[in-house]
């Protein structure tokens, strides 16, 4: 910077000595060169955004994402969220990938606030989380659907579609995967009661949800988010602004992975395609 401003202190007295003040032309020069050179440059984000699909946007993120280090890659995968979630808009055949972008927003915002020490491995946890995101969501984006639900106004026609009922088995697979490698106790609760609300509200949204596998799959989550006293706790701990009780998290947990063990045949014997998530 110094050099700059004594390089510039000199075209000045050079100018001075030889006109004694600066020409209009000259004037005029030098506003067209900041002018070309900075104030009209464009959004790099939005040259970028308009220049790539959808795919090779959350591909470019996967791969830039691999050097960079722990705090960075968080912050790079978060923006890169907001930017690909921008880029997708309002296109119905990309939905599964902002849902499942947005949703994983949300879920590691949480989890890191309430996630407490061990701060190195929360970190190495919340990467690997937005990694595994990432990758759901380019599989969606290269093999574009629409969401079916029960109040879908759209006709099945020439495109693909998924039912929120599948897709919501997809995420919560992703979501019970990750679960099992996280060191806080506080966090695995915000995971837990995730799965439970998100799946629920899927499974409830889906156009079979009358059939005897739904159903029971349906009730199956009621009756935790009504009637399990762990995840009342769990609930009740977080609206007061406080940590859970691990032994809470920890039965929970247990009521999840038995109601989980039994979702896939449920939702199969619905009608609701499950193997690819299963695997």
């Amino acid at each position: 910077m110094k050099r700059f401003m004594n390089f510039a202190m000199t075209a000045t007295l050079l100018l001075g000595t030889q006109a004694g003040a600066s020409t209009s032309w000259e004037n005029e020069l030098t506003k067209e060169k900041l002018s070309a050179g900075q104030l009209d440059q464009p959004d790099p984000s939005s040259v970028i955004e308009s220049a790539y699909t959808t795919s090779t946007l959350i591909q470019r993120a996967l791969e830039d994402a691999r050097t960079l280090p722990l705090g960075p890659r968080i912050r790079h995968f978060e923006q890169a969220i907001a930017s690909i979630v921008r880029k997708s808009g309002s296109n119905p055949f990309e939905e599964p990938v902002r849902l499942t972008l947005t949703r994983s927003k949300s879920i590691g915002d949480l989890s890191l606030k309430v996630a407490g020490y061990n701060s190195e491995l929360i970190a190495q946890w919340a990467a690997n989380f937005y990694r595994t995101s990432f990758e759901l969501a380019l599989a969606y984006a290269n093999n574009p659907c629409a969401i079916r639900t029960r109040n879908s106004s759209f006709q099945s026609g020439n495109f693909s579609e998924t039912s929120i009922g599948q897709y919501g088995f997809y995420y919560s697979s992703l979501l019970w995967r990750n679960q099992a490698n996280l060191v806080s106790d506080s966090a695995k609760a915000v995971i837990l009661v995730k799965l439970v609300g998100f799946l629920g509200q899927d499974l409830n949204n889906d156009l079979r949800r009358r059939t005897d596998g739904l159903r029971e799959a349906i009730a199956d989550i009621y009756d935790i988010q009504n009637n399990n006293a762990s995840y009342r706790r769990i609930v009740a701990a977080f609206s007061a602004n406080q940590q859970p009780n691990a032994s809470d998290v920890t039965a929970l947990r247990v009521k999840v992975c038995k109601v989980w063990s039994q979702m896939a045949p449920r939702l199969n014997s619905s009608g609701v395609y499950t193997e690819a998530a299963a695997k």
